[in-house]
């Protein structure tokens, strides 16, 4: 749970850091969860997120970008409904209902990723209002 003062802090400057949600072996799972979606993209015979292409079109210099990974990954279907996440998702925003709008994993491998600038999905995403009720959840 989030405290006042982290509350605070996001309503001011519109981002917080909460702290450690997960511990390491979750985070091991979700890691090989990521390769190994990404290996097995082409499969057909097993679920497959909405989207896992490199968003660089590089394979020198990939930028992985998953949509919907929950979708191919027990794992992140865990993460996306973790509880401890959606209560600090409801503190910042003030809500009794959340709804994910979008998950998406972009991964960049180490030391061999392509660049991906800065921005913010806020414009994409003119459909959800109001505006301060969009949050994003970097894990």
């Amino acid at each position: 749970m989030l405290n006042e003062q982290q509350i605070a802090l996001y309503q001011r400057n519109g981002f917080v850091n909460g702290g450690p949600v997960l511990d390491d072996e979750t985070v091991e799972v979700l890691r090989a969860e990521v390769l190994r979606v990404i290996d097995e993209r082409e499969r057909t015979d097993i679920a497959q997120p909405v989207l896992c292409r490199d968003l660089n079109n590089n394979p020198a210099s990939p930028i992985w970008q998953i949509v919907n990974i929950y979708e191919a990954s027990p794992a992140f279907k865990e993460l996306v409904t973790d509880s401890a996440i959606a209560r600090m998702a409801a503190q910042l925003t003030d809500s009794n209902e959340l709804r994910i709008w979008h998950d998406q994993i972009q991964y960049k491998p180490q030391a061999q990723g392509g660049r991906l600038h800065w921005h913010q999905d806020s414009p994409a995403w003119a459909t959800l209002q109001p505006k301060n009720a969009q949050i994003t959840a970097w894990v």
